[in-house]
C-alpha cells in the first residue's frame, strides 16, 4: 500500500486496568506502569514517532485521565494525540475500536495497538506490504514456542487459517504479535454493537479470506503480566534505554 505511516492514525487500546499486574502499581493505569522508573507510554510514545507515527488515538478507561494527564497532546514526544474515552463502560477490545470509529477518529484505513505492548520494528514496511486490493485487513503474527504466552492462531503457508483465544489446539502454535491494519469496512458491521471482542472481527475476516498474515521474527514485550514486565526491563537494559 502506498501510503506514509504518518498519515495514518495509530489507535492504542489502553483502557486495561491491568489486574496482573496490580501489585506493580495499584493506583495507576496499566499503560502508566512504571518500567526502570519511565512510565511505559514514556518509553512506547517516543518509539512510535520514531517509527514515522505522527497522529495518535489513546482508547482510555479506567483512570483514564491519568494517562490524559501525562500525555497531553502529545506534543511533548513530537506526536499528535487525541482521546477516545469509555469511561467505565465497558465496551471490549472491538466495541473499543467501534467507539472510536463512530467518532469520526479514525482514518481508513489505521493502525490497531495495545497501550502495554512495545513491538520493535519496521511499522512502514508492514503498511507497504499490506494488500488492501485483496485483504481488509492485516495482522502480524509470531511464533510463540517457548514463550510463557498461551498461543491463539493458526498460521500455516502464510495463511492465518484460525483464531481461537480461549481454547487453542496443538494447530495454533503463533500469537497475534500486536501490530493490526484495519480498513473501516472491517467494522462497519458493529458499529452500534456496544461490547464486543477484536476475535468477531478477525475471525469473521478469516472465514472470508480476507484477513492478511505477516509473520514477524523478532518477538513481542508487554506489561500486562509480570514475567512480561521483567522481560522488557531486561530488553530496555539490552538496548540501553
Amino acid at each position: 500500500m502506498d501510503v506514509k505511516l504518518s498519515e495514518l492514525t495509530f489507535l492504542l487500546l489502553a483502557g486495561g486496568a491491568g489486574t496482573r499486574v496490580k501489585e506493580l502499581a495499584p493506583d495507576v493505569p496499566k499503560a502508566l506502569i512504571p518500567v526502570n522508573g519511565k512510565p511505559f507510554l514514556g518509553h512506547l510514545m517516543p518509539f512510535l514517532y520514531e517509527q514515522g507515527v505522527r497522529k495518535v488515538v489513546l482508547s482510555i478507561g479506567i483512570m483514564g485521565d491519568q494517562i490524559r494527564d501525562f500525555v497531553g497532546d502529545g506534543s511533548q514526544f513530537g506526536l499528535e494525540v487525541r482521546y477516545c474515552d469509555e469511561k467505565d463502560i465497558k465496551r471490549g477490545t472491538g466495541g473499543a475500536v467501534a467507539f472510536a470509529m463512530k467518532q469520526g477518529l479514525l482514518t481508513d484505513p489505521f493502525f490497531l495497538s495495545y497501550g502495554d505492548a512495545f513491538l520493535d520494528n519496521n511499522y512502514q514496511k508492514f503498511l507497504t506490504d499490506f494488500d488492501a486490493e485483496t485483504y481488509d485487513g492485516l495482522m502480524t503474527v509470531f511464533d510463540s514456542t517457548g514463550l510463557h504466552h498461551q498461543p491463539n492462531l493458526w498460521f500455516e503457508d502464510g495463511d492465518i487459517k484460525g483464531y481461537e483465544k480461549v481454547n487453542p489446539t496443538e494447530k495454533h502454535s503463533y500469537m497475534e504479535w500486536g501490530i493490526n491494519i484495519y480498513s473501516h469496512k472491517c467494522f462497519e458491521a458493529e458499529l452500534d454493537n456496544e461490547n464486543f471482542d477484536l476475535s468477531l472481527i478477525v475471525n469473521r475476516l478469516i472465514n472470508k479470506h480476507k484477513l492478511q498474515g505477516i509473520e514477524v521474527m523478532n518477538r513481542f514485550y508487554e506489561i500486562g503480566c509480570p514475567e512480561g514486565h521483567e522481560e522488557f526491563k531486561e530488553y530496555l537494559k539490552d538496548n540501553g534505554k
